[in-house]
């Protein structure tokens, strides 16, 4: 019945162990007895089979994971995302400097920036129809430029950390 349940691999793994303690208590209660039943942990014998079985039991999972990660799941996510709604929330006429800067950063003039953005969108989903606030926004921010973001991060997180103090 062992060898069936050597499937599972907590089995395996806690079975092992017992096998380990039952092994060492073995060595040490009959070497007070002065006999040298010394076995080779790492054998066959000993804990061959669960080894085998645990380096199978990996070896089958991971490669399902990698068949289900290459074909299932992106055949999976492919249908789910061809099939949203998306309710756009932009305007069809882009400003000059947006195209620009969209441009910019597609040709690759870029790429020496610090703070690299390419084609970010975000999609909110509100109750049955998803709605997207961003769409494709491209930006470089060159070494030495001020960002309002940054500026608006650091006011907020040094107003919340004066206002504690106040009270």
């Amino acid at each position: 019945m062992s060898n069936i349940f050597l499937v599972f691999p907590q089995f395996s793994f806690g079975n092992g162990l017992m096998e380990l303690a039952r092994v060492d208590m073995q060595v040490q209660i009959l070497s007070a007895f002065g006999v040298d039943a010394y076995k080779n942990p790492f054998s066959m014998d000993v804990l061959g089979w669960m080894y085998i079985s645990m380096f199978l039991q990996g070896f089958i999972c991971f490669t399902l994971r990698l068949i289900a990660n290459k074909t299932l799941l992106r055949k999976i996510r492919w249908l789910v995302c061809r099939k949203s709604n998306v309710v756009q929330s932009y305007s069809p006429n882009e400003d000059e400097d947006v195209v620009a800067e969209r441009l910019r950063v597609d040709r690759g003039d870029a790429n020496a920036d610090i703070l690299q953005v390419n084609h970010l969108t975000k999609v909110y989903q509100n109750l049955n129809k998803r709605v997207q606030a961003v769409k494709r926004l491209s930006v470089g921010i060159p070494a030495g430029e001020v960002c309002a973001i940054f500026i608006v991060i650091f006011i907020m997180t040094a107003f919340t950390c004066t206002r504690t103090f106040w009270y």
